[in-house]
């Protein structure tokens, strides 16, 4: 539970879940947020009730160190409020930072109930901009989920394909965010 500085963030205490995943991928080059997550609940199959979907190679094409998305995940909470940066936080960190892995983690309920076993509540631990980030996702989430119930719109899956091309129906080339 040491704190760790990774470039110009100083990242909160890691858990020994979190510290163990960062040290196994910090080999494994550039990744997507996927591949995170698939580990993070590799370890700990009971996070979100053990609803936990399949993602394989869901999520937007970003792939970046798993330092690089350690530190943009440290960004979205408060520095003086998250006393250690567990697994669960770092699932609900990867559904903001990446918008197509973010409806599969919908699927089941599963990221709901990460929520829900978080002891902190999100409007304390996340800074004021990522809360409301936040709120906007499960927004988005239950109008999509109430427009699939009501028979309108595509299925999720359908929705990440039409999300990760462009207006001419081709590939979207992926932005590094570095």
């Amino acid at each position: 539970m040491k704190k760790e500085k990774m470039a110009d963030t100083v990242l909160p205490p890691l858990s020994p879940t979190v510290s163990n995943v960062v040290e196994k991928l910090s080999s494994a080059g550039r990744i997507p947020t996927s591949s995170f997550a698939v580990a993070l609940i590799e370890l700990h199959p009971e996070y979100g009730g053990g609803r936990a979907p399949s993602l394989d190679e869901k999520g937007t094409p970003d792939r970046r160190t798993v330092n690089e998305w350690m530190r943009a995940i440290a960004e979205l909470y408060e520095r003086d409020r998250v006393a250690m940066l567990h697994g669960r936080l770092v699932i609900i960190g990867l559904a903001l930072l990446d918008p197509l892995l973010a409806p599969f983690l919908f699927e089941g309920g599963f990221l709901l109930e990460v929520e829900r076993e978080i002891t902190e509540p999100l409007d304390f631990l996340l800074t004021p901009n990522t809360f409301v980030r936040w709120k906007n996702l499960l927004a988005s989430q239950e109008a999509a989920e109430t427009s699939m119930l009501e028979g309108k719109g595509p299925a999720p899956e359908e929705l990440v394909k039409l999300k990760h091309k462009g207006p001419t129906g081709r590939q979207r080339k992926s932005r590094s965010c570095s």
